[in-house]
């Protein structure tokens, strides 16, 4: 296991949402991540840490969730089905390699549908290309969405015009985050 010095978060990356962290913990005594120069106590020369690593990320790790860092590519399952989504957001991405890592629970991938494959999104493992995308603007999480936007990428590619121009959104209940590489 790789510890990112001055994480005290867990984020992945060092930075001023430390302080708040270590600021909200400072005086106990504690052997946690608080604690990030392992005085047994946590105190201002915990900030010295955070302010010496800020920026760091942790490094690249192996496996299917590997991309920490936008641009990235999502590969969404639907049942038997997947989809690949852009992520350009940095927030949405952490959300996302928390889902795909196990950390957080899974969520609706939520997104308005586009005409056209911008050469990303395949289905990895029975090579079909979707001849639609999600914009990458508009790319969510969510925990509820109403059913209208529920389905699989089948059925969108087989009614393209009704979805795109009447649904306009896609939000299949069944989606699970399953890998992220970079882009």
């Amino acid at each position: 296991m790789c510890t990112l010095m001055g994480d005290a978060d867990n984020s992945g990356r060092v930075t001023t949402a430390d302080y708040s962290q270590v600021k909200a913990h400072m005086g106990e005594r504690t052997d946690s991540r608080y604690d990030l120069n392992g005085s047994g106590r946590i105190t201002t020369a915990d900030y010295s840490v955070v302010k010496n690593h800020m920026g760091q990320r942790r490094p690249p790790r192996p496996g299917p969730c590997a991309c920490v860092e936008v641009p990235a590519l999502v590969t969404v399952q639907v049942v038997d089905e997947y989809f690949v989504v852009r992520v350009i957001d940095q927030e949405l991405l952490d959300q996302m390699v928390n889902i795909c890592d196990g950390i957080a629970s899974q969520k609706i991938v939520v997104g308005e549908l586009r005409y056209g494959n911008p050469g990303y999104n395949c289905d990895p493992y029975s090579a079909i290309c979707w001849s639609w995308h999600l914009d990458e603007d508009t790319i969510a999480l969510a925990d509820m969405a109403i059913e209208l936007c529920d389905g699989g990428p089948s059925l969108v590619e087989g009614d393209l015009e009704y979805w795109i121009e009447s649904v306009g959104i896609f939000c299949p209940w069944s989606s699970r985050i399953v890998a992220i590489e970079c882009d």
